[in-house]
Parts: C-alpha cells; structure tokens; sequence
C-alpha cells in the first residue's frame, strides 16, 4: 500500500490520518484462505524460477558444448595437416639420403 503524505504544517491533520489508517490496515488479517492463496502462488512462481533457470544452464551448456565441439574439429584439422606435412617432409628427407655406404670385400 502506498500513502502520500506531505510535510506542510498546513497537512498536518491529513498526514496523520493516513498515517494511522496505515497502521490500521496492517494490522487486518486476511485470513488463511488469503495466505495459503499467496503460498501456492509463491511456490508457484518458485518452481517457474528454477524452471528459467534450468532452462538457461540448459541453453548455456548446450552452446558451450557447440564452441567446444567447433574447437575439436578445427584442432583435428590442424593436427592432420600437421602430420601430412611431417610424413610429406619424412618421405622427401629419406628419398634424398641414400646410402652410398659398401662393406670392404675380404
């Protein structure tokens, strides 16, 4: 509940009314019927927020997920090329070495 109040002396009598209507209408009890209404609504809207956010780890691990599977493929691809260039680099290096090397006839 809101009030408006006004620090005027010339409101003072007003002020004061609502004030005390104020610390009247805290004090009324609504009943049981009035607050398990407001339970069920309030476990309601509890179980709507883990809901959300279940949902949003839901949703952020499934694009971490993604970002990490990209990461993997491009990391694959980066070391068969690397191993392509190592066994092309190998097989010319050994292709260029040849053994000129003859045992001593006795």
């Amino acid at each position: 509940m809101f009030v408006r109040i006004s620090p005027s002396f010339a409101d003072t009598v007003e002020t004061l009314c609502s004030l005390i209507f104020v610390s009247y209408v805290r004090g009324v009890d609504h009943g049981p019927a009035h607050k398990q209404a407001d339970t069920q609504e309030f476990f309601l809207y509890k179980q709507m927020v883990r809901f959300a956010t279940r949902e949003q780890l839901c949703r952020s691990l499934q694009e971490k997920t993604r970002d990490l599977e990209s990461q993997l493929a491009e990391e694959r691809k980066a070391r068969l090329q690397h191993e392509n260039r190592v066994a092309t680099a190998s097989a010319k290096t050994s292709s260029s070495f040849t053994c000129s090397y003859k045992s001593p006839v006795k």
